[in-house]
C-alpha cells in the first residue's frame, strides 16, 4: 500500500519570486472596478468553549468558532455575486473578499454504482482573496447549515475553515494553520517520472489566455462514502469543495478546469489493494467516463498518497489519477491536504512534471532540489527554507504560490495543444469506446467486440497489428469483426475510435491480447519484449491459455521474472479469465519468487484446476521513468498435464466414450469403469448440471442447451476425466 515516508510537499516559491498570474485577484479588482456591493457576512463567532480533547491533541494554535447558521441561511437564499465574510482568528478578524463561481461544467451530473443522474443540491462557491492582500487566496463553499473553506496567504499560511468531526455537532467549528497540525500529514506520490512531455519549451511566458477548458470526472471510493457518514449529500458536499478549491488554484495560473462528472460508490469499490494498482485497473475496469481526465478520490488506512498513470496523458489512455484525500485528522477537518494531492497528481496528467525532473530552464535541469533530480542533470543547490510549489517535493504549505511560472507553462501549453478539446471546452472529444474484448481465440484467429457508450457511433476505425506496430486502421460498422490468418504465440494491439462531429482527434483506446500456441507442446512464453529483450512499459494484459488437447490441464512453468520492483507484477488466475481465483502473484525484482507469501528460490509453478483446464494470466506495467534499469520480464514454459484427479494413472487410464459430437439431444457416455458422477459446465466455467451416476453407462439432455461448446467432467473413485461437447 501507500507509505507515509513520501517528502511530497507543498509547494511554492517565496513571495519575492511569485511570478503567477494572480487571477484571483484581479477578478476582484474587476468588480470593484464596477462598484459591485460586497454584501458582508459574519458567518463565524468565535467561541474558546468550542474545542475538544482530540482537537487539542491534533493541532496547536487554533481558533473555535460557532456558525452563524441565519448569516449562512442568507448567503444560501440570495447567492450574491460578491460578499465580504469575516473570519475570527487568533483574536482579530480576518475580511476575505468573494465572487460567486460556477465550478461544473455543462451537462454537469451525478452518478453512483446504483443510480444514475442522480439528483443533487448544490452549494453556493465562491472565491476570492484577503481583503488588501492579491497575494493571497481564498475559496469558500456554502450548503445548507454548513460552510467550508481555505485561506492561503505568506502571514496565514493555509487556513483550514471547517466543522469539527463529532457527532451529532452543527455548529462547532475550528480555524487553524496547517503547519500547526501535530500529525503527519506528508503524503507519496507515485507517479513515475518518465521522458514523456520532456521536449516541450517548460520556460515560455505565460503571455495569453487559456484557451481550452479540461473537464475533469471524480470517482468517489466507498471507503470515502463511508467517512461521510454513507450520506450521498454530505459526499458531494465534500467533493464539490475539494474540487472548488482545487479549481482556484488552477484558475489564479490561469489554466481552465470544470466538474464534468461525479460517481460514488455506495458499495465495496476496487480501490483496497495497493495505489500502484488502482490506476491500471481503472483504465481496464472503466475505459471511459464523461470527461476529459478522471480522479479517483478515496481513503487509504495506510497513509497518505497519489499516483498519476502518467505524464501529459490528456487525449490519452492513461488520463487517470488516484488520490489519497482524507476528509480529517483525529476530529479536525482538513482540506488543503486534500486539495494538494488532488491538485498536484491532476497536475501531472495535464502536462507537468516534478520540479526536480531534468526538463525545466530550457536547458533540462530541475527547478529546484527539493528531492534527488531525475533525467540526469546535476540536483541543484536548494535553500532549507525555500518553498516549493504544486508539483514540487519542498516542505511548504503554501496554496497561494500555486504551479509556479514553468509547471503552469507547460500544462497551460499542453492542454492547448491537445487535440481532443475544443476551445470552449463544451464540446470535448471524450473516449467512449468500452471495454475492448478479444473473443474465441484461437492460433491463427480472433473476434474482437467493443461497446461505445455514444449511440450516435455507428461506423469506428479499427487497427489490429502485431504489438509495437503502428496501427493500420480500416472503417468497420459493425462492433464484433472476426480476423483471420494471425501468427501463433503472438502479442497483437487492437485500436478502435469513435468519431467526433467537430473533427477534433478521437482519443486513443487499444487492447492488447495474444494468440494461442501450440500449449500442449512444451512452448515457451513470454512478455512484449520477447525472451530476452525488455518488455514494454504503460501496459495491461490479460493473457488466456487453454489446452490445445481435450482432457488436458495446463502447467506453467516461470524460468525467470525480472519485473520493475514495487511496480510491475503478473497475477495468475485459474479459468478462462481474470474473475476466477487467484492463484498466485509474481512481482519484481525477484527471479524465482514463488508467491506473496512464499521466499523459497523454487521456480513458480502453476497448474489449472479448473473444468477448462485454463489458467488466465494478468500483468501491469507502469510507465518506465527517466535513467531506469532495464528489467527483461518473464519467460515461461507451457506444458499440459492429464486432468485426473491423481497424475499417477497416466494417459489411457480410463476408457470411456462419448456420443454424438455434436449433440441435439441426449448425450451417450459410456465407460469400462463406474461413474460415480458427472457435470456439465458451460465455456466459461459456470456449473450447470450434476448428475449422480454409480453406472457405466450415462444419459445426458442437452436439448434445453442453448448452441455453443460445453464441458463435461466424469467422476471416478480415484480419478476425473474431461471433454468438450458442441451443442448444435
Amino acid at each position: 500500500m501507500k507509505t507515509k515516508n513520501y517528502i511530497f510537499l507543498l509547494l511554492f516559491l517565496m513571495p519575492f519570486l511569485i511570478i503567477g498570474q494572480k487571477r484571483v485577484a484581479e477578478e476582484i479588482n474587476n468588480f470593484k472596478a464596477i462598484h459591485s456591493k460586497f454584501e458582508r457576512f459574519s458567518v463565524l463567532e468565535e467561541n474558546a468553549n468550542g474545542a475538544t480533547s482530540e482537537s487539542i491533541k491534533a493541532v496547536k494554535e487554533a481558533t473555535f468558532a460557532t456558525i452563524n447558521l441565519n448569516e449562512i441561511q442568507r448567503i444560501q437564499d440570495n447567492k450574491y455575486q460578491t460578499i465580504e465574510i469575516q473570519i475570527p482568528y487568533k483574536g482579530a478578524l480576518i475580511a476575505i473578499e468573494l465572487y460567486k463561481v460556477e465550478p461544473f461544467a455543462t451537462g454537469f451530473n451525478v452518478n453512483t454504482d446504483q443510480e444514475k443522474k442522480c439528483s443533487y443540491s448544490k452549494g453556493v462557491y465562491y472565491r476570492g482573496i484577503v481583503k488588501g492582500n492579491d497575494d493571497s487566496i481564498a475559496a469558500f463553499n456554502f450548503f445548507n447549515n454548513e460552510m467550508n473553506g481555505i485561506v492561503s496567504s505568506a502571514a496565514l499560511g493555509n487556513l483550514n475553515i471547517g466543522k469539527l468531526v463529532k457527532k451529532t455537532n452543527q455548529k462547532q467549528y475550528i480555524i487553524y494553520a496547517d503547519n500547526n497540525l501535530l500529525i503527519d500529514t506528508n503524503f507519496t506520490c507515485q507517479t513515475p517520472e518518465t521522458t514523456s512531455e520532456t521536449n516541450r519549451t517548460q520556460n515560455r511566458p505565460q503571455s495569453a489566455n487559456i484557451q481550452k477548458t479540461v473537464t475533469v470526472y471524480l470517482e468517489v471510493g466507498y471507503q470515502a462514502y463511508e467517512a461521510n457518514g454513507s450520506d450521498m449529500t454530505a459526499t458531494l458536499n465534500w467533493i464539490t469543495s475539494i474540487f472548488n478549491n482545487v479549481q482556484t488554484l488552477y484558475n489564479n495560473d490561469g489554466i481552465s478546469i470544470a466538474l464534468k462528472t461525479i460517481f460514488v460508490w455506495t458499495v465495496d469499490d476496487y480501490y483496497k489493494i495497493s495505489s500502484n494498482y488502482i490506476v491500471p485497473a481503472i483504465t481496464n475496469i472503466r475505459p471511459s467516463f464523461d470527461g476529459d481526465v478522471a480522479f479517483i478520490a478515496d481513503i487509504d488506512p495506510e497513509g497518505l498518497g497519489g499516483q498519476a498513470f502518467g505524464i501529459g496523458e490528456l487525449c490519452g489512455q492513461g488520463n487517470v489519477a488516484y488520490g489519497d484525500i482524507h476528509l480529517d485528522f483525529d476530529s479536525v477537518p482538513n482540506y488543503s491536504v486534500s486539495v494538494n494531492i488532488t491538485a498536484h497528481e491532476l497536475g501531472h496528467l495535464l502536462g507537468s512534471h516534478h520540479t526536480h525532473a531534468c526538463v525545466w530552464n530550457g536547458n533540462n535541469t530541475a527547478i529546484d532540489g527539493c528531492a534527488t533530480a531525475y533525467g540526469g542533470c546535476t540536483t541543484p543547490v536548494t535553500s532549507p527554507d525555500f518553498q516549493g510549489t504544486i508539483m514540487s517535493y519542498c516542505f511548504s504549505n503554501l496554496l497561494f504560490l500555486g504551479f509556479g511560472e514553468q509547471p503552469a507553462s507547460a500544462i497551460i501549453q499542453h492542454i492547448n495543444n491537445s487535440d481532443c478539446l475544443s476551445n470552449d471546452g463544451n464540446e470535448n472529444c471524450m473516449n467512449t469506446i468500452g471495454t475492448i474484448e478479444a473473443l474465441e481465440v484461437t492460433q491463427n484467429s480472433a473476434t474482437i467486440a467493443w461497446t461505445d457508450s455514444n449511440i450516435i457511433n455507428t461506423q469506428w476505425d479499427f487497427s489490429i497489428v502485431p504489438f509495437g506496430n503502428a496501427p493500420i486502421f480500416m472503417t468497420t460498422t459493425l462492433s464484433s469483426n472476426t480476423i483471420e490468418n494471425l501468427t501463433p504465440n503472438t502479442y497483437y494491439e487492437v485500436v478502435v475510435r469513435g468519431t467526433c462531429d467537430n473533427a477534433l482527434e478521437y482519443p486513443k483506446h487499444s487492447r492488447i491480447f495474444a494468440t494461442q500456441g501450440d500449449n500442449c507442446n512444451g512452448i515457451q512464453i513470454f512478455d512484449t519484449g520477447g525472451p530476452t529483450g525488455p518488455y514494454a512499459s504503460n501496459v495491461h494484459i490479460i493473457r488466456t491459455i487453454v489446452p490445445t488437447i481435450p482432457d488436458k490441464k495446463i502447467k506453467i512453468t516461470f524460468n525467470n521474472v525480472n519485473l520493475m520492483p514495487f511496480a510491475d507484477q503478473i497475477y495468475i488466475y485459474d479459468g478462462l479469465d481474470n474473475n476466477g481465483p487467484l492463484i498466485n502473484r509474481l512481482y519484481g525484482g525477484y527471479p524465482f519468487r514463488g508467491s506473496a507469501q512464499n521466499n523459497s528460490a523454487t521456480p513458480a509453478t502453476i497448474q489449472s484446476q479448473h473444468p477448462s483446464g485454463a489458467l488466465t494470466l494478468e500483468f501491469f506495467s507502469r510507465p518506465a521513468p527517466f535513467n531506469t534499469t532495464v528489467y527483461n520480464g518473464w519467460t515461461a514454459t507451457v506444458s499440459c498435464l492429464n486432468i485426473l484427479g491423481n497424475e499417477e494413472f497416466g494417459d489411457g487410464f480410463i476408457d470411456y466414450t462419448f456420443g454424438p459430437n455434436p449433440v441435439k439431444d441426449i448425450l451417450k457416455i459410456k465407460s469400462k469403469d463406474l461413474i460415480k458422477e458427472v457435470k456439465v459446465y458451460d465455456i466459461d466455467g459456470k456449473l450447470l448440471l450434476t448428475k449422480e451416476a454409480s453406472k457405466t453407462e450415462v444419459d445426458i439432455d442437452f436439448s434445453t442447451y442453448k448452441n455453443g461448446t460445453y464441458l463435461a467432467k466424469l467422476f471416478y473413485e480415484k480419478a476425473s476425466a474431461s471433454f468438450k461437447i458442441i451443442k448444435d
